[in-house]
């Protein structure tokens, strides 16, 4: 069960007690070869962090410490209207190798690392998926967990509040 908000336009985190019965409104943020993926976010090590979560999971998935921490319960997920939302892609480098100036946004704040770093909710193309994960400020990569593993990238994709 999931403790259920009165208005499921508004975007918000639920509280999901068990993987069962994910919330109609979850917003997905990803999706495998076959089903749809959303974000998770769990108390471990320290930090409210970034994972994965899905219909066919039990608990959330979390990239954490080089490895993926499944079967993580309770846990939240995001919910919302997708129109509230857009993803906005960060580069390293332009191609010419010079810095780039960004255009302004505000980055979903989803939680944060032990480290006290403000996490991002964040995915990438990873295996033919895109897999949600986690970008923390002050960083230039990005982490989600692909099977047993974490596995990080550089190109950076956050999920941000539309205009």
């Amino acid at each position: 069960m999931y403790l259920e908000a009165n208005d499921p336009s508004i975007p918000c985190w639920l509280l999901v007690e068990n993987g069962d019965n994910l919330p109609q409104n979850a917003l997905r943020t990803g999706w495998d070869k076959s089903n749809p993926l959303y974000s998770a976010r769990v108390w471990h090590g320290g930090g409210l962090l970034l994972g994965k979560c899905a219909r066919h999971f039990n608990g959330a998935h979390l990239p954490f410490s080089g490895k993926t921490v499944t079967g993580m319960k309770p846990f939240e997920v995001l919910v919302g209207n997708p129109l509230d939302f857009q993803w906005i892609s960060i580069p390293d480098k332009a191609s010419d190798g010079r810095g780039i100036r960004h255009r302004p946004f505000w980055g979903v704040d989803a939680g944060f690392a032990e480290t006290h770093r403000a996490s991002l909710v964040h995915r990438f193309r990873h295996d033919l998926c895109w897999v949600p994960g986690k970008a923390h400020t002050g960083q230039t990569v990005g982490f989600v967990s692909y099977g047993q593993q974490e596995v990080e990238r550089v190109t950076i994709i956050v999920l941000a509040w539309a205009n």
